[in-house]
């Protein structure tokens, strides 16, 4: 029924499936895969566990927290940033070099999580508390409820690399180990934002060892990001706070590059196949 009302209102041009193309700009917060902006002292933080791997840049305006022997293939931006010798990181650190925006930071995702807020025609989607799906045509925005999914319940969201999608999350927002946010069809999780909305009896996201998928947003709910997640297209952006005990955590078009001694494997395998070919045509 969700779905023939969608259509229904579609073709009657009450929703427009253009109506907010390019209408949210992440501005210097879409270079990051983990950041927290803000212009309150009190806020801006991020502490990383020790067995996170970041492929991509993390910020924080004010603080940031990297556990031991964790790894950031990327920049560490920070006014301050706290970690030791163990800790690597392959781009630029604190305020310098391409770092150098991240007083911008906190404004950046304030005014994104606005821009989609105030999207016009906006689908009525109701709670998300169980199994559901949603095909995206175009672009389109949704108002939510409640996003609370338990072990076994899965939100996937379908479309193709040209489609856009928005939801507005007003209520608990708050995913169990075992379930999770899937991506199908070739929708980019740069073009699925789940922007959580000014509430100030919901102030936290929170989930375990889930699969999660696509850009989530807030200006002012802290996120809590649990161990052993499943981040593989995905990124944070808020301007409260966020801490995340997970592990790999990657984010639009990065490779896997392969560790050392899977590379030795395979050359390896590959000098045996030729040796085997040289003595077949001797």
């Amino acid at each position: 029924m969700k779905k023939l009302a969608l259509l229904s209102l579609l073709s009657s041009g009450i929703i427009s499936s253009q109506s907010f193309a390019g209408m949210v700009d992440l501005a210097s917060a879409e270079r990051y895969t983990i950041a927290v902006g803000s212009t309150n002292a009190a806020f801006g933080t991020l502490g990383l566990g020790s067995a996170v791997d970041i492929w991509g840049n993390v910020a924080a305006t004010n603080n940031l927290t990297i556990g031991a022997g964790a790894i950031i293939r990327g920049d560490a931006c920070s006014k301050y940033v706290n970690a030791d010798a163990s800790v690597t990181i392959t781009g630029d650190k604190n305020v310098v070099g391409q770092c150098s925006n991240i007083n911008e930071l906190g404004a950046d995702i304030a005014t994104a999580s606005q821009q989609a807020a105030n999207l016009a025609d906006q689908y009525v989607f109701g709670d998300i508390e169980s199994t559901k799906s949603v095909t995206i045509s175009g672009h389109q925005a949704y108002k939510v409820g409640n996003l609370h999914l338990q072990t076994g319940e899965y939100f996937t969201v379908m479309g193709n690399s040209n489609d856009f999608a928005v939801f507005n999350i007003s209520g608990l927002a708050s995913i169990g180990s075992g379930a999770g946010i899937l991506l199908k069809g070739g929708i980019l999780a740069k073009n699925v934002i789940f922007n959580f909305l000014d509430n100030a009896g919901m102030t936290n996201f929170i989930f375990g060892g889930a699969i999660i998928n696509g850009t989530f947003l807030s200006n002012t709910r802290s996120f809590q990001l649990g161990d052993g997640a499943t981040l593989n297209n995905t990124r944070f952006l808020t301007n409260a706070s966020i801490q995340a005990n997970v592990q790999t955590v990657k984010f639009g078009g990065t490779t896997t590059v392969p560790e050392p001694s899977t590379l030795l494997l395979i050359l390896i395998v590959l000098s045996f196949l030729l040796f085997r070919t040289n003595r077949k045509h001797q």
